[in-house]
This record gives C-alpha cells, structure tokens and sequence, in this order.
C-alpha cells in the first residue's frame, strides 16, 4: 500500500511539473474577408489576453516586415498554422480568400479548423464545412448576438479548445452512439383526427398513417400540425409559424415553430437547373430520366439540412402538384426521395413525414395517378413503409369544424367563431365543402387581422 501511494505520488508530482512549465505559443491564423473586419476585430481583441500569457500566436497582417509581398507572407503563416479560426459570411465564402484558405484544409485536423458563422449564408451546402463544428453551437450568426453572447458562445468555446489541444484540460470523451430515447407515454385526450377537404377535387387526411408517428410524439408538434394541415396549402402552413421568431434559423429563414419541428414546402414547379444545383448529381441517370422530366425547387438543400443536423424529432415534407404536371418521373422521384433518400433505418434520424397533395383540374387524368400510386403504394408496403392514399371526401362533420378551431384558435375567439358558423349553416350537422370553404377562410382572415 506505501508503494502505491508513493507511486501515484510520483505521477501527480511529474504531471504538476509538466502542467507547470508552459507549453509552446499555439500559432492561429484567423481568415475573414474585408467585409468582417469588426467580427475580426472584437475576437482577436479577446484573444489578446491569450497571447500575452503565451498560449496562442495570433498572426496578423502588422506582422509583415516592410518590403516583403503580404500575399507570400499569409500563405506562408496559413501553411505553418496549428489552428485556422474562419469567419463564415456570404462575402468570405464567396471571396479569393476563402478559395486560397480552402485548399489547405486538408493538412489540419478538423478539430483544428473552427469555422465561426458571422452572417446568414448557406454554409450547409459547403462542402469543406459540413464536417467542421460551427461556432457559436446554435448556428445563429453573430451578427444577430451581443458582445456578451460572442464571448460567451465563442471565445469561452475556443479557450477550452485550446486548453485541450495544449494539454491544460483532460481531453472530453466522445459521446456514445445511442438512439433517441423512447417516446413518452402520451395520455388518452389526442384531438381528433381531422379529415376535410376544401376544395371538390383535392383532399387531405390526418388517419393512420399520420396517427402512427405522431401520437406518442411532443404535444406541440401535433397541435401546430393539426393547425397547418388543415389548412391545406403550404403557403398557408408557412404563414402560421411566423409568431415563433428564431433569429438566423438557416432551416426555415428566421420563422420557424421550435427545436423539435421543421416544416418544408416543396413545390414541384421550379426550374430544372435548380434541381441540379441542389440535388445530387448523378440523380437524373438513378431515375433514368432527362433533366425536362424532373422538377423541383431549390428548398431540397433545406430537406437535405433538416434531415443531416438531426435535431429534430419530426420533419413534414409537403408538395403541391397539379395534375396536368405529373408524368413518369414522379412516381420514380417519390420512389427515390421516400425509401433511399429519407429512409435511413438509423436510429437518431427524426421521423420522416411526406404528403402530396394532387390538384385535379378535372377526371381526365385522376384515375391514371392513382393507378400509378396504388402501384407505388405497393411498393412502399413490401418495404415495410407505411403508406396511405387518401380518398376525397365531399362532405365534413360539424363536430370536426370544431375541434379544428378550438385547437386553432385562442380560447377566448373559440365562442365567438363557432357562433359564426351556426348562424351561417344553422342546425346542419354536416357541411359541403365546396359551400363551407369560403365562409371558414372568412373566419381566419378575420381570427389573423386581430392578431395581427
């Protein structure tokens, strides 16, 4: 037992000493364009305090000697570097200085490459940067932050970083990989399924296929579902979020509805060399289609963030497509988006909703999509995915009105609403859709100029 002691003894002795001695200067190059040079400024201010203790080397264009060509010199420090510190705006990434630094990435570590997010830009479809750790954590850039936010959320962040790679902190260990946990128990009392239609050619349902993924799922996340999909219009779903204000969410622009949620329009009428800008390349020779086959718009960059961050429980894809657009390439592109694209069987990816909703200018072509949809149903079942075509329905139950807007609107205009509603239909107990559509659109006009 003395041995031991004198032994451990020994070994804290040793580590104190070599804890004590101080370790050499890390060299840092920040790299921003000239359009940041405030973010640059107030960083390396704080890492001041750094330098003149000896952690760091902050190398700075003052440090060229009289006479020598600055371009050399800072290809020359950017070479020798330890760490790169990048301010990530849309005037750095699109910049000859970020096309010179992005060549030598590769011969840093990415824990020694800390890209830091100064303005909105789609930094996401970057290559080079989607394996790096952004700072500050939440991805909102600092342009929408306090100073005491920039020292909180990066400057602390980059002195543990140091402190780990100069060995003056333990190095933290890796999380494991691990599923999301179970989803809570949720008590009896979900709202009703809702089924309307509000127009006489197009439908939408929240049955089964829906029900199975979101009845155990966040509470809020089926109220503002509910509240979206009945409305049946993306634009309209997106116009309901905008009361939730996340400043710099590069998922929804700045309006999205909580950390748990993202909801994605997808409108199937863009041009096709969007498409390609935003899909993967060899996309068109899978499907075994030309590129005047295939339309979608660019928010796919969008999906392809929602579904690679992962912090999300749920993401709802939902696409609009008139009947005189489909043609062969759509069942093949739903085939691919659905089971390769979004159909990962890893546990941490968040559930995976997507519901087309067809717009019949008439018959002529209405028997010919579904055939084509039973096929692709098929499909899908002998996949073990879940699918659902949803019939029209011509007519609704008053009682599903109801419970549509008591969870739509505030308690106190619930009343007032439903009074609307029985002096226009009076005692019906069930509406056409086709009349009802327009007086429930007054209803929210009127429900939305209030609070706005």
């Amino acid at each position: 037992m003395h041995i031991l002691a004198s032994f451990e003894k020994k070994n804290a002795n040793l580590q104190f000493i070599q804890h004590a001695m101080p370790p050499e200067p890390l060299k840092l190059v920040i790299s921003y364009s000239p359009e940041d040079a405030k973010y640059y400024t107030a960083i390396s201010k704080q890492l001041k305090l750094l330098e003149n203790q000896g952690l760091i080397e902050l190398w700075s264009e003052k440090d060229v000697l009289l006479g020598a060509d600055p371009e050399a010199e800072k290809a020359k420090a950017i070479q020798s570097a330890q760490m790169l510190l990048l301010l990530i705006s849309i005037d750095y990434l699109i910049s000859d200085e970020y096309l010179r630094i992005s060549s030598n990435l590769t011969h840093l570590p990415s824990e020694r490459v800390v890209p830091v997010l100064t303005g909105n830009c789609d930094w996401k479809v970057v290559p080079e940067l989607t394996n790096l750790h952004m700072l500050p954590a939440d991805n909102i850039p600092l342009s929408d932050k306090t100073d005491s936010q920039l020292y909180n959320e990066v400057i602390e962040e980059l002195k543990k970083l140091f402190g780990k790679i100069l060995g003056l902190l333990p190095p933290v260990p890796d999380k494991p990989f691990t599923s999301l946990p179970s989803p809570p128990h949720q008590e009896a009392g979900i709202p009703k399924m809702l089924q309307l239609k509000y127009t006489c050619n197009r439908s939408v349902q929240k049955g089964e296929f829906l029900k199975s993924t979101l009845q155990n799922r966040n509470a809020k996340i089926q109220y503002y579902y509910i509240r979206g999909l009945v409305k049946q219009s993306t634009e309209g779903l997106s116009r309901r979020f905008y009361h939730r204000e996340i400043p710099g969410n590069p998922i929804f622009g700045n309006k999205n509805i909580s950390p748990n949620f993202v909801y994605i329009p997808l409108v199937p009428d863009a041009d096709p060399e969007v498409f390609k800008l935003n899909f993967l390349s060899d996309l068109c020779d899978q499907l075994k289609c030309s590129n005047q086959e295939i339309f979608f718009n660019g928010n796919i960059s969008h999906l392809l963030n929602a579904l690679c961050v992962r912090t999300y429980d749920v993401v709802c894809v939902g696409a609009k497509l008139k009947s005189e657009h489909w043609n062969a390439s759509v069942p093949l592109f739903l085939d691919w988006l659905v089971t390769d694209f979004c159909n990962y069987h890893q546990p941490d990816m968040p559930v995976f909703i997507f519901f087309l909703m067809i717009d019949y200018a008439g018959d002529i072509h209405r028997q010919a999509i579904e055939d084509e949809l039973r096929i692709l149903k098929e499909k899908f079942l002998q996949r073990n995915i879940t699918a659902q075509l949803l019939a029209p329905l011509d007519t609704v139950q008053k009682v599903d009105i109801e419970i549509w807007l008591e969870s739509t609107l505030r308690q106190t205009d619930v009343a007032n609403r439903l009074a609307l509603l029985n002096q226009y239909f009076g005692t019906q107990t069930e509406f056409d859709m086709c009349e009802v559509e327009q007086k429930l659109e007054e209803i929210i006009r009127q429900h939305n100029s209030e609070i706005e």
